[in-house]
């Protein structure tokens, strides 16, 4: 529960447990899309540490802090453009569009772009208008979430199967799937939107006789499955791309993100790291149920209807016209600044145990200076080291000292490692630690280890670290 307990900051602003301060608007803070994906983060590896499960969608745990394959692995870079926002330069982007804001935010607006300036364009060409469909179906909050997503789509594809008939009756070439999944007082709420596309000549007469076709046909697909559909299950709006303003209303509800509210006082699952961020445990827990719930569910999709077009698909889309438009401006400007600093640093700063760090060091950075940048970064290592410090624990395998390499590998030499020490062994590997052979490890750090942990604390490597589950594993990655 968000209570009025959070402690506030000397400007007024809120602070969260995590120590993330979104600012006096905590509607639209500075950075609010890293800000989620350090939430996102923080969720998702206490999940993996609380439950061993790895979650679809996890990798936004390195979204803007992981460098990319190719770049220099040993540097974080920041461009700051000379009008524009400043973005992680050479670093992994994980493309989660669920679980990432970020990169949500860029899936939904390439899609959009491909929905008004290739597929609209291409249909009209092509003689073709669409209709916009929506189906959903019964749920409740004490619903195994996963279950209706695969209900949902389990009876659309009976649905999509039965409806083939019509499909060649009106000239149907193909459709655009867009899957949504706010959460409300019913639980999580998937609803499919799908652009079906059919000939512009198409009798008016057809289309209604083909509108209670589909909505029985829904009805009889939803129980066949085991659920249940009422009169919200299904809609059907006709010839929705027929002129400008019907388009860009088609476009808003087959992509859109953060724009479009959620019904009643559902939430959008961005909305719901907003919630944890300040310390909502229920809206966080919601938060990993829906992920759980939609992992591997593709949010577009548009099957072979582009090929058919002679367009590229959403995800190959790139708008040339207003790439072109971009670089002749970018041309005209001078060139952006970049900002440098260790790459084992920028690990250390964005943490998920931690405020959100990758936030914090892109808002620094919109003055372009170098010494601010780096100012922050040494304040959100320093702010981690005190954390650490009071567990008593080396968390971080940038902090470990050499010899704790080469003593794990030998350690797998000369028993079968824990899951939790996996993580450490790997990267020791990576570091090109090889084993000395059976045995030589350090005889007090062996007895500690063949009993268990059963003391307190174990002395390993020089370092003193608390005996629990996640010694050797401080985040999902083993990174800081």
């Amino acid at each position: 529960m968000v209570t009025e307990a959070h402690e506030t900051s000397a400007r007024g602003a809120k602070t969260g447990p995590q120590g993330a301060v979104l600012g006096k608007n905590r509607v639209s803070p500075p950075n609010r899309a890293f800000v989620r994906v350090a939430t996102a983060s923080r969720l998702m590896a206490g999940h993996w540490k609380k439950t061993g499960e790895n979650l679809r969608g996890s990798s936004v745990l390195g979204c803007g802090r992981w460098r990319s394959y190719g770049a220099d692995p040993n540097i974080a870079e920041i461009e700051i453009p000379h009008e524009g926002t400043p973005r992680m330069l050479g670093h992994f982007a994980c493309r989660a569009s669920w679980s990432c804001d970020h990169c949500a935010r860029a899936r939904v607006s390439q899609t959009r772009s491909w929905l008004r300036a290739a597929l609209m364009p291409a249909m009209t060409v092509a003689g073709l208008t669409g209709g916009l469909l929506t189906f959903t179906l019964a749920h409740s909050y004490a619903d195994d979430w996963s279950e209706v997503v695969a209900r949902l789509f389990d009876a659309f594809t009976l649905f999509d199967r039965r409806m083939s008939k019509w499909y060649r009756r009106v000239g149907c070439l193909g459709k655009l799937k867009a899957l949504e999944a706010p959460v409300g007082a019913h639980g999580l709420h998937p609803h499919l939107h799908v652009l079906m596309t059919y000939r512009a000549d198409v009798d008016p007469a057809d289309l209604v006789e083909m509108e209670a076709a589909m909505a029985a046909a829904w009805s009889k697909a939803v129980a066949e499955v085991g659920g249940h559909a009422n009169a919200y299950g299904f809609d059907f709006k006709p010839n929705c791309v027929n002129d400008y303003a019907a388009k860009l209303e088609t476009s808003h509800e087959l992509a859109s993100h953060g724009t479009k509210k959620a019904r009643g006082a559902g939430r959008l699952l961005a909305q719901l790291l907003d919630r944890a961020a300040l310390g909502d445990a229920k809206a966080g827990a919601e938060w990993l149920r829906a992920q759980t719930a939609l992992g591997g569910r593709k949010r577009f999709h548009a099957g072979a209807l582009p090929k058919k077009l002679g367009i590229p698909s959403p995800s190959e889309w790139e708008d040339e016209e207003r790439e072109a438009e971009l670089d002749a401006e970018r041309a005209e400007r001078p060139e952006p600044a970049r900002i440098t600093y260790p790459q084992v640093h920028h690990l250390k700063a964005t943490g998920t145990t931690g405020r959100a760090g990758l936030a914090a060091i892109l808002r620094s950075a919109r003055s372009a200076d170098p010494a601010r940048v780096l100012r922050m970064v040494a304040a959100l290592c320093a702010e981690v080291d005190r954390n650490d410090t009071r567990a008593g624990v080396i968390q971080r395998f940038a902090d470990w000292p050499d010899d704790f390499w080469q003593r794990i590998v030998d350690e797998a030499g000369a028993r079968v490692l824990r899951p939790d020490e996996v993580p450490a062994y790997i990267e020791a590997k990576a570091r090109g630690y090889v084993s000395r052979g059976v045995g030589v490890v350090d005889p007090d750090v062996s007895e500690a280890e063949t009993d268990g942990i059963s003391v307190p604390e174990a002395t390993f490597a020089g370092s003193v670290l608390r005996a629990s589950p996640t010694v050797f594993a401080p985040d999902k990655q083993g990174c800081p």
